[in-house]
């Protein structure tokens, strides 16, 4: 459950730092819920720690060739099939990964569309040009961007320390990408040295399915949560298992320095209590010659701690939590 993290400040030369170690605001933590939270990873039967991740009949090879459509995993089946599907005409039937293979994990992160990440929703399997220029116009697949040497898939997600590579849009576009003569476009291709990419071509997200961007975990649990008069722009949502939610459709994202590396929270950190905490701690200042600006999607939430000890905690949501709704229960537990 680790891996390299050569973009986490203080981890750099680590192996061990994975989602088992540290902390998000999201679903909060893998450890005592990996039956849940396995279900979209390549494994069969990953349901407890240690796991033999070197084992090739563990590896579910499906979740990415399955060119019916049709496969799936059991949710609370820690990765194994749904015990429903016929696993001899999925298997007669493989491909190369497919936007729906991808989506089938990428697209409902953390539950839903666009729950996590704010880009990643159904709406990606055919989508339009201006909601994703290159498979819309140029139809194109996830793993023409994140292409795979010996099966690893190029990339990294600021939710998980562990990367595969970085992935640049210079990759493909040149450093002069703009095409436009005079003073105009050089003015443009002078920008990229301190203006990513994608802080001026991904103006907004969660343009047809919201985004989340605020959860109140202390409200979880409650039989007669009211919702209040929403303010406009935003989307109020109360789910008894997660508690008061906010949601945003076209959010303009947030614009920070960043220079490729961040802080995150590890489990048993000390916090504190009296300040907002940031898990996920972006690097980076106008001075750095490494430094862009770049967009980000900012979640905020209230989730649980412990008051003694100041660390944040990870309590047992599948089989716990979501059954008996007593946190001190679940936090124990």
């Amino acid at each position: 459950m680790g891996g390299h993290s050569p973009q986490v400040l203080g981890y750099e030369h680590a192996v061990d730092l994975g989602l088992h170690t540290i902390i998000n605001n999201h679903m909060i933590g893998t450890g005592p819920n990996l039956p849940f939270c396995s279900s979209c990873h390549i494994g069969y039967g990953w349901v407890k720690i240690p796991y033999d991740f070197n084992d090739p009949k563990l590896i579910d090879c499906l979740i990415c060739h399955d060119s019916t459509g049709i496969y799936k995993k059991d949710p609370f089946g820690g990765g194994f099939p749904d015990p429903q599907i016929n696993l001899k005409e999925i298997a007669t039937s493989i491909g190369f990964p497919s936007r729906n293979n991808c989506g089938k994990c990428h697209f409902y992160s953390d539950g839903g569309p666009n729950v996590k990440h704010g880009d990643l929703s159904p709406a990606l399997i055919s989508p339009e040009p201006d909601l994703d220029v290159h498979m819309g116009a140029f139809q194109m697949h996830c793993t023409d961007c994140h292409y795979t040497k010996n099966h690893k898939i190029i990339g990294k997600s600021l939710s998980a320390p562990a990367s595969e590579g970085d992935l640049s849009c210079t990759r493909c576009h040149s450093s002069k990408p703009h095409k436009i003569s005079g003073i105009l476009g050089s003015h443009l291709d002078n920008h990229i040295k301190s203006v990513a990419c994608e802080t001026c071509h991904i103006q907004y997200i969660a343009k047809v399915y919201p985004t989340r961007i605020y959860l109140d975990w202390s409200k979880a649990g409650l039989d007669d949560f009211k919702i209040k008069k929403e303010e406009k722009g935003l989307i109020y949502k109360y789910e008894k298992k997660l508690g008061f939610q906010i949601w945003k459709k076209n959010y303009i994202p947030v614009y920070k320095w960043y220079d490729g590396k961040r802080k995150v929270y590890k489990l048993g950190d000390k916090v504190k209590t009296s300040e907002k905490i940031v898990l996920n701690a972006i690097e980076g200042e106008r001075k750095n010659p490494e430094s862009k600006i770049y967009p980000f999607k900012i979640h905020k939430a209230k989730q649980p701690y412990d008051i003694e000890e100041k660390t944040l905690v990870v309590p047992k949501l599948y089989n716990g939590f979501w059954e008996h709704f007593n946190w001190q229960k679940a936090i124990k537990e």
